[in-house]
């Protein structure tokens, strides 16, 4: 049975997704792209108003926004995770730059609280978003002790067709041991196509939000609905 994965922008959504039925909390800014990065300010708050209710997670925005950080910098950043459990980092723009890449992930791994737990993520249209491919990551996931790895789109306006071939690299991902979370503008129906695949998280933002724009809030209704649905064996 999946848990429920609600990407939220700041800290009262994330009371609203929690009173619904989320199983973990995501820290994302959606205007800043596909795992767009909150402020540490949002991550202090989101943690102080949830505290132990649900387990949080981070997405950190793309590897590259990193690379202009020192040291001292990168640290004073991800030391506002205390109190999160995982995060995860887009592999936008790694196409040919592999060793600067896994440099970058594992120095965020390095200098990041030792109790965070690492999704590595690949994206289902990497030619457009110019990343490595599914395979190169998964492999690194593994090598590199990574907790799980999330499939997802990087460009929101286009939908992302499941077929036999990704079916099978999601069943490798979860042969591997990783933990598995599927994202990629999930509907009901997108999610019900899916439960087959056993993914430890649906991760949701747009069909959590009023009127399915994940601009928009967080919607209670809608949350609750979604949550209903992975608490479903039988669905």
């Amino acid at each position: 049975m999946a848990d429920l994965l609600v990407s939220v922008q700041n800290a009262k959504e994330a009371k609203t997704a929690v009173r619904a039925g989320a199983g973990l909390i995501d820290a994302k800014s959606p205007a800043h792209g596909p795992l767009g990065r909150c402020s540490a300010e949002t991550w202090k708050a989101i943690q102080a108003t949830i505290k132990t209710k649900a387990p949080l997670s981070a997405a950190l925005g793309e590897w590259h926004e990193w690379c202009a950080l020192d040291e001292n910098q990168t640290h004073h950043e991800l030391s506002s995770l205390k109190g999160f459990t995982y995060a995860k980092l887009g592999p936008a723009e790694s196409n040919g730059r592999f060793e600067l890449w896994q440099e970058t992930f594992l120095k965020l791994k390095q200098l990041a609280p030792a109790s965070l737990h690492w999704i590595a993520v690949v994206y289902a249209d990497h030619v457009k978003a110019n990343s490595l491919g599914r395979d190169q990551i998964l492999e690194f996931a593994i090598q590199s002790g990574c907790s799980g790895l999330l499939i997802d789109t990087y460009d929101k306006s286009s939908r992302f067709i499941w077929d036999q071939d990704w079916f099978r690299f999601a069943h490798k991902v979860k042969n591997q041991g990783l933990q598995l979370a599927l994202a990629g503008g999930l509907t009901i129906p997108r999610i019900k196509q899916l439960q087959h695949l056993q993914p430890d998280w649906f991760a949701v933002r747009g069909s959590a939000c009023k009127s399915g724009d994940r601009s928009n809030r967080v919607s209670y209704k809608a949350v609750k609905k979604l949550a209903g649905l992975c608490n479903d064996d039988n669905s």
